[in-house]
């Protein structure tokens, strides 16, 4: 899952709006409003054009109660989600540079490195 905010999931209520993501056949995502149909303690259920059965999702991670290949997800709004791809695309691109930058730039000091881990909390652990 992702680093989604989940709080707003504790809040939905019957009739509310929410934006769910579907992954096709080829992992390409894509997005359309749905609308809260049930609410139980455990599972929101979803209906979306096309659906009108629904579809059910934990209310603790935004993910469809699904046994086949792609679950679909609940967020807040087609803004949360997308500003979630501009977040994952840019890590990805960091990632990519520092994959094609083996060394440090010179002017890169080790205290540098040793602040930008930490900011990232990405520090090791000391055995």
């Amino acid at each position: 899952m992702s680093n989604m905010n989940t709080e707003f999931l504790r809040r939905l209520k019957k009739e509310d709006e929410v934006f769910v993501v579907t992954t096709g056949s080829q992992g390409r995502k894509s997005g359309q409003v749905g609308r809260v149909i049930a609410r139980g303690p455990k599972w929101i259920t979803v209906t979306v054009p096309n659906n009108s059965r629904g579809s059910k999702f934990c209310v603790e991670t935004g993910e469809e109660n699904c046994d086949c290949g792609y679950s679909d997800q609940l967020w807040e709004n087609e803004a949360t989600w997308m500003a979630h791809v501009e977040r994952a695309k840019a890590w990805e691109e960091l990632r990519q540079i520092l994959i094609d930058h083996r060394e440090p730039p010179a002017n890169f000091s080790l205290s540098d490195i040793k602040s930008v881990t930490k900011t990232l909390g990405l520090e090791r652990k000391s055995v």
